[in-house]
């Protein structure tokens, strides 16, 4: 029975590590004046300010290894509307709007990532 003990203690143990880990990086996320940077073959080729724009969805076209990635960007958020791989798993994704969240199209070589425009640090090392 003691050996049982110390086993549920160990689980219970690492589930609560995890949950406040989780609950640090959900904290974390900047969630507000958000600016969208998209890179092609890890050269950045268009900087969307988020924050700047309204409620309608402005649409952004870029090329990629494959053909073309049509963007719809509205106020601190991003998707993907229409690509031109194969599985079209980016499009499926819909819009992001924190700094935890990225869309990648590997086929095509682009990714979005957002980033926030606040003068205050993310993190320090």
């Amino acid at each position: 029975m003691k050996k049982y003990r110390n086993d549920i203690i160990l689980i219970v143990s690492i589930l609560i590590i995890s949950l406040i880990v989780l609950l640090v990086i959900n904290l974390n996320k900047k969630n507000d004046n958000l600016k969208a940077i998209i890179y092609y073959k890890d050269e950045i080729v268009l900087t969307i300010d988020l924050s700047t724009l309204g409620e309608n969805e402005k649409e952004y076209i870029i090329n990629g290894d494959l053909g073309i990635i049509k963007l719809g960007a509205k106020y601190n958020s991003i998707r993907v509307i229409e690509s031109t791989c194969l599985n079209h798993t980016c499009e499926h994704q819909n819009y992001i709007s924190n700094t935890a969240s990225v869309i990648v199209c590997l086929p095509n070589l682009i990714y979005i990532k957002l980033v926030s425009n606040n003068i205050d640090l993310d993190v320090v090392i």
